[in-house]
């Protein structure tokens, strides 16, 4: 598992990040099956409406930093 992380906490915690912003994305999926909007809205409320796309630029924007300070060191 760490080898996919390229060895950089960096890297896993960017990943962390992104996968926290689809998990949002998909929130509303669930919520629908669940039958439960009031979740959508307590998150909306507390995070805003964009902040699965904050999440997924950031750890994306992180990701790719840290990848080419990786390969700048090789």
């Amino acid at each position: 598992m760490w080898a996919c992380f390229g060895r950089s906490l960096t890297i896993a915690w960017a990943y962390l990040m992104i996968a926290s912003g689809l998990a949002l994305d998909a929130l509303p999926l669930a919520s629908d099956f669940l039958n439960a909007p009031e979740i959508q809205a307590v998150v909306t409320s507390f995070a805003g409406p964009y902040a699965s796309h904050w999440l997924k630029a950031v750890g994306f924007i992180t990701a790719l930093a840290r990848i080419r300070t990786l390969k700048k060191g090789t």
